[in-house]
């Protein structure tokens, strides 16, 4: 959480203001949602393995890469397990929950834009939610 706060919001928003609700809003929204806290936590892995990548290329930069890459698909396919779960009962949603939700689609597009992606940035969100159980075809 610390990187997202200090680091991460930044990068997602060239508005100011925008950059606030990412710093402020969400996070605190987050620390009561499960699958929006995941959600941040593997924004900002993919943030620190980026880091890591253009600061220290080689042999241990490429370990902490790896470690971060598998934590952040760890934290996404949770938390996108736990979303599609509360997406089902869709017809109960209040406010807060339907917010809450498009948080966490608007990180999803984030986290698959990653650049660790072999594959073009959509087709491989659309095979990642696939492949985790949660985009039925």
């Amino acid at each position: 959480m610390h990187n997202f706060t200090c680091a991460t919001y930044s990068t997602l928003a060239a508005d100011p203001l925008v950059r606030g609700v990412w710093k402020t809003s969400l996070v605190r929204r987050a620390g009561g949602c499960d699958y929006l806290m995941r959600a941040v936590l593997a924004v900002s892995a993919m943030h620190l393995a980026h880091q890591q990548q253009q600061n220290q290329p080689g042999g241990k930069a490429a370990e902490e890469r790896s470690r971060y890459l598998s934590y952040g698909y760890r934290q996404h396919r949770v938390a996108s397990k736990r979303a599609v779960a509360v997406m089902m009962g869709a017809d109960k949603l209040g406010p807060e929950e339907a917010e809450s939700l498009w948080l966490f689609s608007v990180l999803t597009m984030y986290f698959g834009e990653s650049p660790f992606s072999h594959l073009s940035p959509h087709v491989h969100i659309y095979v990642y939610l696939y492949e985790c159980g949660c985009l039925c075809v």
